[in-house]
């Protein structure tokens, strides 16, 4: 009995790698391959009479009880959280975690590639949280024409029949300024840095800021947001806290909120130096912050459970998909987690003063 051509096979005919002819044969889209080699590998396929894999081959494909993650290169704490949060998921249903690049070597991505040489059932993927989305955009449609299963993280595609598991952080900014409103705050300030361009806030920010904004027309404020150039996290501390001197300590002014911890540590800052005395249960941060809780453990704050959220990804991953009849097809779905607010001024004396 003739034996079947795989990948592989035409892969050693054309003298490309095997996850080439997948790029090729899947007309996977922004990869780097030149005509020359998309010839030899179309060659090669039609030489063998190469036939894609069924679905029922596909489900013998040797597992390797392990989970690829792909995150952006940052220093951010928030992805140091989720790569906790999906090792917690993976080592709970006895799987490990690959660490993949995002990157393209030799006109190939890692996590690709690793799937093709099965050393990972599939991917995580965790969605950058500045620009625009098309570099998410392009991971999604390279993993769906590659067949890899995979959840996304803290996605702001918009393609449709994804596994998404995201925060409300509408909710969180909502939160915060209702918070403060029905405290019996009325002249609110939020504050919120920009990027590195100084012309708009992150995703994530956005949307606090919108929550924000519709907590306060709820209870009849008009939103008050001041915008903290973001080139003042490479600076003294003065200059920060000159700039909130001269826009945030406005007449009337009788609560604050941040979108950065690190924006109510200056603000109070500017308040001592300024001499004033600063209620800090009219002071609220809208994310959670180590530096912020020893300075301030008083201090209200919005948790941001961006380790649940990539636990969640993985724990559905591994239970919907891998345990699945047909990991292809696994059903898409939305997941949103929410905030979570903590004061601890509810139980300090009403007169507590920050001096």
């Amino acid at each position: 009995m003739k034996k079947t051509a795989t990948v592989k096979d035409v892969a050693n005919l054309a003298g490309v790698a095997p996850s080439t002819v997948s790029f090729v044969l899947n007309r996977t889209i922004g990869q780097t391959i030149s005509e020359t080699t998309k010839a030899k590998v179309l060659e090669a396929a039609t030489a063998l009479n190469y036939r894609p894999e069924s679905t029922s081959v596909l489900m013998r494909r040797r597992s390797s009880r392990t989970i690829g993650l792909v995150a952006p290169e940052s220093d951010d704490l928030r992805f140091n959280e989720m790569s906790a949060g999906v090792m917690s998921a993976a080592e709970e249903e006895g799987f490990g975690v690959l660490m993949c690049s995002s990157k393209r070597e030799m006109g190939e991505i890692s996590y690709i590639s690793a799937y093709h040489e099965c050393r990972i059932d599939g991917v995580v993927l965790v969605a950058p949280d500045r620009g625009n989305n098309l570099v998410e955009n392009e991971h999604i449609h390279n993993l769906l024409d590659a067949g890899i299963p995979f959840a996304t993280v803290c996605s702001r595609s918009e393609i449709p029949n994804i596994h998404q598991v995201n925060i409300n952080f509408y909710q969180c900014g909502m939160d915060a300024g209702t918070h403060l409103f029905k405290s019996g705050c009325r002249k609110v300030i939020c504050i919120s840095p920009l990027d590195g361009r100084h012309s708009h806030a992150s995703a994530s920010e956005s949307e606090r800021l919108r929550g924000f904004s519709d907590a306060a027309r709820m209870w009849g404020c008009e939103p008050r947001i001041k915008y903290l150039p973001r080139s003042f996290e490479s600076q003294e501390l003065g200059s920060a806290k000159a700039f909130l001197a001269s826009a945030a300590f406005d007449i009337g002014v009788d609560g604050y909120a941040a979108t950065w911890a690190a924006c109510c540590v200056w603000l109070i800052a500017a308040s001592k130096d300024m001499g004033l005395r600063l209620d800090k249960s009219k002071v609220i941060s809208m994310e959670k912050s180590k530096c912020l809780q020893l300075a301030y453990p008083d201090m209200p704050y919005m948790t941001q459970p961006f380790y649940d959220v990539a636990k969640s990804a993985a724990k559905n991953l591994v239970q919907n998909c891998f345990n699945s009849e047909d990991r292809r097809n696994w059903p898409a779905a939305s997941e949103i987690i929410a905030c979570r607010l903590v004061d601890e001024t509810r139980v300090a004396a009403a007169s507590d003063k920050i001096s």
